[in-house]
């Protein structure tokens, strides 16, 4: 590897602007001195801090002090398949004020999805609501009832075949099996399906340190290290997943002497703000995150992100 000073460098200096920013609610001067980061706004360092994934853990701990438990697997399958963040607003919105549709998505929770996916059809048909982004689904394919019923189906069974048996899966079969059985399922809606269940469920997955699915922006970074082709591009992921954990507990002494907290507050900063433990993801990365880094290092580096994540003047 070459320039990984450099790597690890701009994405700790990254988790201290989300520390910052999200955690802290530090004003935007107070940020970052470092120019790129200064001008543009880049996603979040971590894949499970992103908006999507929050806005899903909002509505699974809504569903819970509802008393209708976690959020059911085969519905967590169809948002991810669907959903844009606005759908997932609308939905915790409903619930939070207890509108005519909050009982039709418990019912959804308690696996009768029926009239949820006709009012999502419905709220999408006029225009009220959108679904994934622009709608694509739609627009290409035909967004009709089976189709978000088959996902349903697809969701739960991987979850009572796969999550709850007592044997170890890979991911990459994970994805797999949700191209096979969910249709029009592409690599990288079951590439976000599967990832949640990664970071929810670690434990079930043999290759969590070993395989992710090939990313253009992670490609890019990782040839700002090292010449890469799509034939070496796992393995060199390898090499920098185990660099990264031998450097890990030296960033995080890092991150915590430049924000002042200890592992206890930044932790517990976190979980308040329904994110996963920030110690535990630096300390014990999945090769999600290594790619994810990678993303933002190759943005990082170009001194520019693609369009739609610059900050409005």
């Amino acid at each position: 590897m070459t320039d990984d000073t450099l790597f690890f460098y701009s994405s700790v200096d990254r988790e201290i602007i989300f520390i910052r920013k999200e955690l802290q609610c530090l004003p935007k001067e107070q940020w970052t001195k470092t120019p790129v980061y200064q001008k543009y706004r880049f996603c979040n360092v971590h894949r499970c801090y992103d908006k999507t994934y929050k806005l899903l853990s909002v509505l699974d701990k809504l569903l819970s002090d509802r008393g209708m438990g976690n959020l059911h697997p085969g519905l967590r399958t169809v948002l991810r398949w669907l959903a844009s963040n606005e759908l997932l607003v609308w939905y915790i919105d409903n619930l939070r004020y207890n509108t005519e549709l909050a009982e039709h998505i418990e019912q959804a929770n308690c696996n009768h999805p029926e009239q949820l996916f006709a009012y999502t059809l419905d709220a999408y048909q006029h225009h009220r609501v959108k679904l994934c982004t622009g709608s694509f689904i739609v627009k290409r394919y035909g967004n009709d009832f089976e189709q978000m019923l088959s996902y349903y189906k697809a969701g739960t069974k991987f979850y009572e075949d796969g999550i709850q048996a007592p044997e170890l899966m890979t991911s990459k079969d994970a994805v797999k099996f949700f191209k096979k059985t969910a249709p029009y399922c592409a690599e990288f809606t079951a590439y976000c399906i599967v990832s949640d269940w990664l970071y929810l469920r670690p434990d079930k997955f043999t290759d969590k340190c070993e395989w992710t699915a090939y990313g253009p922006g992670a490609f890019r970074g990782i040839n700002l290290l090292v010449p890469t082709t799509k034939k070496n591009y796992i393995s060199h992921l390898k090499e920098l997943h185990t660099l990264w954990c031998e450097n890990a507990e030296e960033m995080l002494d890092y991150i915590l002497k430049e924000t002042g907290l200890t592992k206890e507050q930044l932790d517990a900063l976190c979980i308040d703000k329904g994110y996963f433990p920030m110690s535990e993801l630096l300390t014990k990365p999945l090769m999600l995150d290594v790619e994810h880094w990678l993303c933002e290092y190759a943005k990082y580096c170009r001194g520019y992100s693609r369009k739609k994540y610059v900050e409005a003047k």
